[in-house]
């Protein structure tokens, strides 16, 4: 029986295949070196952490690509001084084609209110500046209040302190007229159906008729049904509460072979097409919607070509980058 031996790298070795995104390849001997060598990496990618806060249009590509896989990494060795930093680096403009966005594409919604959760230990009064914040954008903002129900769901904060920030949220934000209050209200009216928080249910009714909440994200129907969804979000696995780098990008799509992508995709049309035989109600009421909507409702998962790189806008029309796209 053999054994993977990961060769040892020096740091600036590490650093040098941490700042070099290579299309289909995942720098795993990197990866794993800077979590053996975790010491010695962290001031290297702390630096490149403050250069982004100092001034985040002079970071080069390969700047850019080590804060992308130092945060990550971060967060994995649960470094908790990269915490006031992370903050720093959120507190600003998230919508697409920004600076924060192009690094991190959909990791702002997917992954970073886990990160925050981690990082932020027992720590409430950062997070709430930064939803507060005028600078922070609305996926920022949404990340950031998920980590704090998670922080309630996991009895680090009590019932009465959450309600409290939830009021103090709303109160700011209800006369906000922005894309991004619109798209944290949407997020915190799903958040307050979820945890059954139904004294805010009247107010965010009128929030929603009045549109003031994203009626893409959530409606004032939905907001007026009200049905919880009885499982906190750490069961569910939206929020992590710990963190492995290779783990996750392992099935980014961007981060595998073209080979790789290709068995994805056979698993992912065999899947489908098992789901059609075994709920073929449930097309066909699909196919009645497209009829009386008037839009395509695709028949089989759109797969990107293995050509686009990390940060390109995934072909599939979600507007979202290909570092992970809908090929997950």
């Amino acid at each position: 029986m053999t054994t993977n031996i990961m060769p040892s790298m020096t740091i600036s070795e590490i650093i040098a295949a941490l700042s070099d995104y290579q299309e289909g390849e995942l720098p795993r001997d990197a990866l794993h070196n800077a979590h053996q060598q975790w010491a010695n990496c962290w001031p290297e990618l702390k630096a490149v952490m403050q250069e982004f806060i100092n001034n985040p249009s002079l970071l080069s590509e390969a700047q850019s690509n080590l804060l992308f896989m130092g945060v990550f990494l971060a967060v994995q060795q649960q470094e908790y001084q990269a915490y006031p930093l992370l903050v720093a680096i959120c507190d600003r403009n998230d919508e697409y084609d920004s600076k924060l966005e192009y690094i991190f594409g959909d990791a702002l919604t997917e992954l970073f209110p886990s990160f925050l959760y981690i990082l932020s230990q027992d720590d409430i009064e950062l997070l709430n500046q930064l939803i507060i914040s005028q600078n922070s954008g609305g996926n920022i903002k949404s990340a950031t209040m998920y980590a704090i129900f998670a922080k309630y769901e996991s009895n680090q904060i009590t019932r009465n302190k959450l309600a409290q920030l939830v009021r103090a949220w709303l109160d700011l934000f209800r006369t906000d007229e922005s894309e991004a209050s619109a798209l944290f209200l949407a997020s915190l009216a799903e958040s307050c159906i979820d945890h059954d928080l139904q004294e805010f249910k009247l107010e965010l009714v009128r929030l929603a008729t009045d549109f003031r909440i994203d009626p893409d994200y959530i409606s004032p129907m939905e907001i007026d049904d009200w049905l919880p969804m009885g499982h906190s979000t750490i069961e569910y696995g939206f929020i992590k509460t710990q963190f492995n780098v290779i783990e996750e990008l392992s099935n980014w799509a961007a981060y595998c072979t073209p080979e790789e992508n290709k068995i994805r995709e056979a698993e992912l049309l065999e899947k489908l097409t098992e789901l059609r035989q075994n709920s073929s109600e449930l097309f066909n009421n699909m196919d009645n919607l497209q009829d009386d909507w008037d839009y395509d409702i695709p028949s089989l998962p759109y797969v990107a070509p293995a050509k686009i790189g990390r940060n390109d806008p995934c072909p599939c029309g979600s507007g979202k980058k290909y570092k992970k796209c809908c090929m997950e």
